[in-house]
């Protein structure tokens, strides 16, 4: 099937890990029921008929958190969503841990280690065709207090950094024509300008 300027596979992408010991590395999704799913696919970059799940390494460094979709075989008659989970470094069934109704990605750690922040997107509907991408944060590892942090901001977010002291964080997004660099406390509050216009 061709999507867009890339060519949808069977392939389905994994994460390999490799510790201190091993002799090779493992596949730890190796037996999941998830990947056994016939929608389970990774991010297209739409570059090509690659995949990725955007894995990253939690704090602790015993598991590891990823990107997924879980319904790609039904893209042509229902919206897909990518999900974020998490899975133990010696392998298991991966858990979901964001909400249905919402795609989400780019997950990052804070450097402190207590927050995992993604950026997240609500599914279309009759009433509304289109929904700004947020950039939400939840407390790492007991996953409560999840929250929008830019949910008043008018502009979907972009690429974003954290900042070292997990005080600020730094995004992207299009404005005027532009893109721009904006600010917001890691607490939530006001989007602030990250420079004056010159």
């Amino acid at each position: 099937i061709r999507f867009w300027n890339a060519w949808l596979d069977h392939g389905k992408p994994r994460i390999f890990v490799s510790a201190p010991g091993d002799e090779k590395p493992r596949d730890i999704l190796q037996g999941a029921k998830l990947i056994e799913g016939p929608g389970f696919a990774g991010l297209n970059s739409g570059l090509s008929s690659d995949s990725t799940l955007q894995p990253i390494w939690s704090p602790d460094g015993k598991q590891i958190v990823f990107t997924a979709v879980t319904n790609r075989h039904e893209m042509m008659k229902a919206e897909t969503e990518s999900h974020l989970f998490r899975v133990a470094i010696t392998g298991g069934e991966p858990e979901q841990i964001s909400p249905a109704g919402a795609s989400y990605a780019r997950p990052k750690f804070s450097p402190d280690g207590r927050t995992l922040y993604a950026i997240g997107q609500r599914n279309s509907n009759a009433q509304q065709v289109f929904y700004l991408s947020r950039l939400g944060r939840i407390d790492w590892p007991s996953l409560e207090n999840g929250k929008i942090l830019t949910a008043n901001f008018d502009r979907g977010v972009g690429g974003y950094s954290i900042a070292p002291d997990s005080q600020t964080i730094l995004f992207d997004a299009e404005d005027d024509g532009f893109s721009k660099l904006f600010t917001v406390s890691a607490a939530g509050g006001a989007v602030t300008p990250y420079m004056k216009e010159v």
